[in-house]
């Protein structure tokens, strides 16, 4: 931000002899929001109803919305939250709720109703996270407090669901990662090997991904 009333070459308004000039380091000031994890917004269509056929009649929603409930960034945001810090399910869906906020679903309910399609990859997912829900009721059962219920998750449940981990050790930034997995769902179906957490940049720079996103 420019001072309001001094520029670089001014008179100093204090000595009234030297000349103002501008720092090589500007004045920092830090100021803290709090704010959800996932943030929503609720858009109420108003409907209209014939009274004698009875048809409906609904607004339509702003342009640039789109039909999809959840936008590729909060099902990172999730990922991050519970695999990659620990979070158990139930606190992020409280959490939500306080802020007044419609909870985000299992992702695996996802897997559960594609594992017919695909069976042999949504078992291995489904298995590993068998291991993480095994591993929470375990520290339910052992009445583990908070930090202590994370620490557990932390070093049993870390090890299963790895590729958070992975980007950390590729240098690569884990939230940018599973969106961008999200956003190029049908390019990562179709070349698998082309969408690693240490490739994925020089394949979004490609000429197929900049076809895509134009």
């Amino acid at each position: 931000m420019r001072h309001e009333t001094l520029q670089p070459g001014d008179p100093c308004p204090k000595c009234k002899k030297g000349t103002v000039y501008e720092t090589v380091r500007p004045g920092v000031l830090v100021r803290l929001v709090g704010q959800a994890p996932i943030s929503a917004t609720v858009y109420e269509l108003q409907k209209l109803r014939c009274n004698l056929c009875g048809v409906v009649f609904t607004a339509q929603s702003p342009a640039g919305i789109g039909s999809e409930k959840y936008d590729a960034t909060s099902g990172s945001m999730i990922a991050l939250l519970k695999y990659g810090s620990g979070m158990p399910f139930n606190r992020m869906a409280g959490l939500q709720s306080n802020l007044g906020i419609p909870c985000l679903a299992h992702g695996r309910r996802q897997f559960v109703d594609v594992a017919e399609s695909f069976p042999d990859e949504c078992r291995y997912v489904l298995e590993s996270l068998a291991v993480v829900y095994r591993n929470d009721a375990t520290a339910r059962e052992q009445k583990m407090s908070s930090s202590a219920r994370r620490h557990f998750h932390q070093i049993n449940s870390g090890p299963v669901m790895s590729l958070i981990h992975i980007c950390e050790l590729c240098v690569a930034n884990p939230f940018d990662y599973l969106t961008e997995l999200e956003r190029h769902a049908d390019e990562l179906t179709a070349n698998p090997r082309d969408w690693m957490p240490w490739n994925y940049r020089a394949t979004l720079a490609g000429p197929a991904a900049s076809s895509v996103a134009g």
